[in-house]
């Protein structure tokens, strides 16, 4: 069994200390209206912004790094589960799928008719590569 993050410690310390039951929820990149200044999720804010001014989408590095996004009402679904659930555990809430930016940012293209081109520039220093949601039950 994986080792708890400390998180998780403490969620578990608080039930055992107060008696009450636990649900935690670990979010991946939420996105939705009104998004902005997440550093991983502000990229669709971003592309969004300039493909519909056909301006250039910035990308650091080259575009292939992977992260797992989630639709905001899909999180507030997962809410919603969980305060009907009689489970006490820690759950991750992301999708079962990942994208790159480079793919979303040619959605963003496609999508909205326009013209901007992809440029890249140099990789952000400590970005993680890849980032995926294990939704699997343990």
């Amino acid at each position: 069994m994986e080792p708890l993050s400390w998180q998780g410690a403490l969620v578990n310390a608080y039930r055992e200390e107060k008696g009450s039951s636990t649900i935690a929820l670990r979010y991946f990149n939420v996105y939705g209206p009104r998004m902005r200044g997440r550093p991983y999720v502000e990229v669709i804010y971003k592309f969004i912004r300039s493909t519909f001014r056909n301006e250039p989408l910035t990308m650091y590095g080259d575009g292939v790094q992977i992260r797992n996004f989630i639709y905001i009402e899909d999180v507030a679904r997962a809410n919603l589960v969980a305060i009907e659930s009689k489970n006490e555990r820690i759950y991750n809430v992301g999708l079962s799928a990942s994208i790159n930016y480079k793919r979303v940012g040619q959605f963003n293209t496609k999508i909205t008719g326009s013209k901007s081109p992809i440029i890249h520039t140099d990789p952000r220093q400590g970005d993680i590569r890849h980032s995926r949601a294990d939704i699997k039950k343990p």
